[in-house]
């Protein structure tokens, strides 16, 4: 197969593919997805999260738990009827199902900005919130914060933020992991959402019609130094 033909099969798949500079090879890359996942290379994620069901906890407080046994089966989830001390859980797991070991850069977008602000009081508060995101962040290398408050004002720590397609009062962080996921590993971003108990009926708009939304990225790690670096590159091979 000609290099063109492979460009074309690149392009057709929407995946992102650059020939290495003086060589025949080309950067794997993978990109999951609520609903799609385009493979080439062997780099090859999947997102999946538990299918939950509702039931009260011991102290009666409604919410959502795992009815999948411990399986991720689904791209999505609905919450009904939400009240404070509800838990919900929600473990989006990104698991590399390929034979390369990848790097792995996770997103995750929500809208209800200011309410959020007005209920959690910062972003480290409502971070606390999702259960296990602690644990995660210690696997960090670096996070990236941009958001767009409703009166269409933008706020960020990321000096890139103007990438982000955020609509007024979305936010979004954006996570690169430091170490490569090797074959069958997998990372679950957190576990689930705690509604403190105390929260009265305006902090409870937080989570009014809330869409959390998750992406995740994969590059081959192989001949990149670090994973911001392998990004970089990634980024580029999008932009051209």
């Amino acid at each position: 197969m000609t290099k063109r033909k492979i460009m074309m099969l690149s392009l057709a798949l929407c995946m992102v593919a650059i020939l290495a500079i003086g060589g025949t090879l080309a950067y794997f890359t993978d990109t999951e997805t609520a609903t799609n996942v385009f493979t080439v290379g062997g780099v090859d994620i999947t997102l999946f999260e538990s299918k939950v069901r509702p039931e009260d906890d011991t102290e009666g407080f409604p919410g959502y738990v795992d009815a999948d046994d411990d399986d991720r089966t689904v791209t999505e989830n609905t919450y009904a009827s939400l009240l404070p001390g509800s838990y919900i859980c929600k473990d989006p797991t990104v698991t590399n199902v390929g034979e390369t070991d990848a790097y792995i850069r996770v997103s995750i977008k929500h809208n209800n900005q200011d309410a959020i602000f007005n209920a959690f009081e910062n972003e480290t508060a409502f971070l606390a919130a999702l259960q296990g995101m602690s644990n995660t962040l210690s696997k960090v290398e670096h996070t990236d914060v941009a958001w767009k408050l409703a009166d269409g004002t933008a706020g960020a720590d990321a000096t890139n933020r103007n990438t982000y397609d955020l609509a007024a009062n979305e936010k979004i962080y954006v996570m690169w992991l430091t170490d490569a996921l090797s074959k069958d590993k997998f990372i679950t971003m957190f576990t689930g959402i705690q509604i403190p108990k105390d929260f009265d009926e305006a902090d409870m708009e937080a989570f009014d019609d809330l869409k959390i939304t998750i992406w995740a990225d994969a590059i081959q790690a192989d001949g990149f130094a670090n994973v911001k670096a392998a990004f970089e590159a990634f980024d580029a091979a999008k932009s051209n």
